[in-house]
This record gives structure tokens, C-alpha cells and sequence, in this order.
């Protein structure tokens, strides 16, 4: 059973709803309740019947429209944010790369690696915080796709084909950017771990050397 509401107005004596039925001399299209806030303003709250107006069919075709415009600027907000985290992070390891060339050509100098050391290992630290969040993007950014994926097959099942066939062209173009940006990281992944080694091969030349200077000396 509706439960009946009484507003009180002082406009007019009463606003009576019930069983969905406006009693007041307000068109059936539209209804205007006043409504006591806990700040004591009045808010004026807007009912309108537009069942007579559209299809259920429009109306759905509509609102799918509606979701698929919403999900597809999600998944393009998602995928600019974590483009650009792959960027920077691409960025910060070409900066690691080259101070670990230049830590080769210090080698010997103690004072000049331990000063280029620090760097180094703050370099490392960003590196790291760029990894944490192309993590937690990429997260967001799958769940993105998902609801994108889902709102097209609403759209198609509602009978809103372009909506549908919007939301794959999406789909498939922000793949392929971020792919690209992904694989662009990947590359210099690639350059730093071959830097590394050859850091510590360098490192480990150096160390020999000595003891073959050392071993020598002790010999002479």
C-alpha cells in the first residue's frame, strides 16, 4: 500500500500524494513539493512523468547512450593518466641508464661514485614510485575497460548500434596507445637491466684489477 504525504504550503492549504496520483490543481507532468531542509531553507523538487512522452524503447536507447558517452570518458581519462605515468616512468629510467654509464666512467674516483651513488639510488626511488603507479592505473584502467565493454553490449542489445559500435572504436583505439606507451617502457626496462650488468661487470673488472695490482706488490 502507498503510504499518503501532506506537505504543508503556505501557498496553498495542502499537497496530497498518494497512490502515485497528484491531488493538487498541478499538471500531471509535474508536481512541485516543498520540502523542509535540517537548515531550514526549502528545496523545490521537480516530478515529471515522461512515460507518456517516450517509448520505453527510446528511453532505454537513451540511457544506454547516456552510459556509454560517461564510460567511454572514464576509460580516455584512464588511459591519459596512465600514458602519461608510462612516459615519465620511461623517462626516469633513460636517466637511470645514463648515470649508471657515467658511474662507469667514474670508477676509481671514490669520492665522484659516492657522490654519483646517491644519485643513483634516488633515481632508483623514483623509478619504483613510477612502477607503483602504472600498477594501481592499470587497475583502474582494466576496470575501465570493463565497464566500457559492458555499457557497448547494453547499448547493442537496446537496439543503439552507433552508440556500440563507438564504444569498440574506443576500446581499440586506447589499447593501442597505451600498448605502445607500455612497450616504449618495456624497451628501456630492457636497456637498464643490460646497463646494470654491464655496471657491474665494470665494478667487478675494476675490483680484480687491484688484486692483481695488490697480489703483485705483496709478490715484489
Amino acid at each position: 500500500m502507498w503510504s499518503r504525504l501532506c506537505l504543508f504550503s503556505r501557498s496553498t492549504p495542502w499537497y496530497c500524494l498518494s497512490a502515485g496520483l497528484f491531488t493538487t490543481g498541478q499538471s500531471k507532468q509535474e508536481a512541485k513539493v516543498n520540502e523542509v531542509m535540517p537548515n531550514s531553507s526549502k528545496a523545490k523538487m521537480y516530478l515529471q512523468d515522461i512515460s507518456s512522452d517516450l517509448s520505453h524503447s527510446q528511453l532505454i536507447k537513451n540511457a544506454s547512450s547516456t552510459t556509454v558517452d560517461a564510460a567511454s570518458m572514464l576509460l580516455s581519462q584512464s588511459a591519459v593518466a596512465i600514458i602519461a605515468v608510462y612516459d615519465s616512468y620511461t623517462k626516469s629510467i633513460n636517466d637511470l641508464v645514463e648515470l649508471l654509464k657515467l658511474h662507469a666512467e667514474c670508477l676509481g674516483d671514490e669520492s665522484a661514485e659516492d657522490d654519483l651513488w646517491q644519485v643513483i639510488i634516488q633515481a632508483r626511488v623514483e623509478v619504483d614510485e613510477k612502477v607503483k603507479a602504472v600498477q594501481e592505473l592499470t587497475g583502474l584502467l582494466n576496470t575501465s575497460r570493463k565497464v566500457l565493454e559492458n555499457a557497448a553490449e547494453v547499448a547493442y542489445l537496446a537496439g543503439c548500434e552507433y552508440s556500440a559500435i563507438t564504444a569498440n572504436e574506443k576500446l581499440h583505439t586506447t589499447h593501442v596507445l597505451v600498448e605502445n606507451a607500455r612497450l616504449s617502457s618495456q624497451k628501456m626496462e630492457s636497456e637498464l637491466a643490460q646497463a646494470q650488468q654491464h655496471d657491474i661487470e665494470d665494478v667487478m673488472n675494476l675490483e680484480d684489477s687491484k688484486n692483481k695490482e695488490n697480489s703483485k706488490d705483496q709478490e715484489g
